[in-house]
């Protein structure tokens, strides 16, 4: 028995884990699916970091670090690229993690904390490949993230250039009304116009008692969470793509800042509320800046509806970036863009002057360069059919042996010559083998 007087600092290193230990289940003990070399790394970290508590205490704090090392080895494994998080201002719930692995199947998943608990115990920059533990809660329809268990970082460009492909052959026209708070996607659009997002108050109480809600007034398009620091809100609507309006809100958080690499997005705001006080102008006032942009949005579906001014998918954005191939263009802007489809919106009403606050760093991201398909170079073209299958790969995982010419050629070299994007396929495929092959005879 432990005298409760007793401190931690009393027994030795070799101590210590030989009274943890001995609390320790044997099958625990036995399990070949749980790293013991972590709970060995556990035991030192916590016997270094609890020296003035009493070894009461510091056993319990070992015992549950153990605990939860069980729980991570009978978890499952999400595998993906973690683009960034979505909380709620005045709402106590969870913080939503974003994990992008490819078109509907790119899944959000919830935490207590506002950055994920990763074994280093400090959370890489977004973009950043991880493999997370997660455990499914049936009576809130999410899975729960129990910890990391590995992390790569992924440079921004990669990452783009990875998904780009994904967002582009996005088909809005299958999301339906059973994706609404399940389904995260990833997608490519015009920007349209921008209006303000409205509060939502109380109005009485519903037939079966609980609360009524009702859209109230336009709010700023900056505000300030709950750290003080000033977060864009508002929505962006997009030109409408196979008859329907992506809508993507940004919307005032509680603690974690949305993943906002546009250029000119957060500029665009902070002048717009040095011009008005009305919402409604300071919408105008960023719309007329990022007119004509296209972007890839990351979020997930929020809502789907149906009215006399169209179909739309509503989403609530995670990240949001510049497309790497965007020319973003103005021509909208004079009505010489024939792809556009109109859209009816409904006039919004005036509203409040913003108070002053923290500002969110802006970020200023070059628009990249366009990738180029040097037609008179064999050479130059197979290097970027090279370079832009990689940087999928990278990202949404698998071997080249699962491509098409007709795919690449679509969605990830787009203007390359067949011939020379199967060239690079096969030559790719015999690299994949060879490494692998490698690996087996080691």
């Amino acid at each position: 028995m432990i005298a409760d007087t007793k401190k931690t600092n009393e027994v030795s290193r070799d101590q210590f884990r030989e009274l943890v230990m001995a609390n320790v289940p044997s099958d625990v003990k036995t399990n070949e699916n749980i790293d013991h070399s972590y709970i060995e790394r556990v035991i030192g970290v916590v016997f270094d970091s609890s020296q003035k508590l009493s070894l009461r205490g510091s056993l319990t704090r070992a015992l549950n670090k153990i605990k939860e090392a069980v729980e991570l080895a009978d978890a499952e494994t999400v595998d993906g690229v973690v683009v960034g998080a979505r909380d709620m201002y005045g709402s106590k719930g969870k913080t939503k993690f974003y994990v992008v692995r490819k078109q509907l199947d790119s899944l959000e998943v919830s935490s207590w904390k506002k950055s994920l608990p990763t074994a280093g115990g400090k959370q890489p920059s977004y973009p950043f490949l991880a493999s997370i533990k997660v455990r499914y809660d049936e009576e809130y329809n999410q899975l729960d993230v129990l910890g990391v268990t590995e992390t790569k970082p992924v440079s921004k460009s990669t990452f783009i250039n990875g998904i780009k492909g994904v967002a582009d052959a996005f088909d809005p026209s299958t999301i339906r009304e059973e994706d609404k708070k399940t389904t995260v996607v990833v997608f490519r659009g015009m920007i349209k116009s921008i209006y303000p997002n409205h509060e939502f108050v109380e109005d009485g109480l519903k037939g079966d008692g609980s609360k009524k809600w009702v859209r109230g007034d336009p709010m700023p398009v900056l505000l300030p969470n709950e750290d003080g620091v000033l977060v864009p809100n508002m929505q962006i609507q997009f030109v409408k793509t196979k008859g329907v309006v992506m809508r993507g809100s940004l919307e005032r958080t509680r603690n974690v800042l949305p993943e906002i690499h546009v250029m000119d997005l957060v500029q665009s705001c902070e002048d717009a509320v040095e011009v008005s006080g009305d919402p409604i102008d300071q919408a105008s006032h960023i719309a007329d800046i990022l007119d004509g942009r296209e972007v890839i949005v990351v979020g997930i579906v929020s809502n789907v509806s149906k009215s006399a001014a169209g179909s739309f998918v509503d989403v609530r954005v995670a990240a949001i970036y510049d497309h790497p191939d965007a020319q973003n263009s103005t021509l909208t802007m004079f009505g010489l863009d024939s792809k556009s489809e109109d859209v009816v919106s409904e006039p919004e009403p005036p509203k409040p002057k913003p108070t002053p606050a923290k500002k969110m760093e802006p970020e200023t991201v070059p628009t990249p360069e366009p990738a180029v398909v040097e037609k008179g170079d064999g050479e130059k073209e197979h290097e970027y059919v090279r370079r832009q299958i990689s940087s999928m790969l990278a990202v949404v995982g698998g071997s080249p042996e699962s491509l098409t010419v007709d795919y690449v050629v679509k969605n990830v070299a787009p203007g390359a010559k067949e011939a020379v994007v199967q060239v690079v396929i096969n030559q790719m495929i015999e690299e994949y083998n060879s490494e692998h092959a490698d690996v087996a005879e080691v």
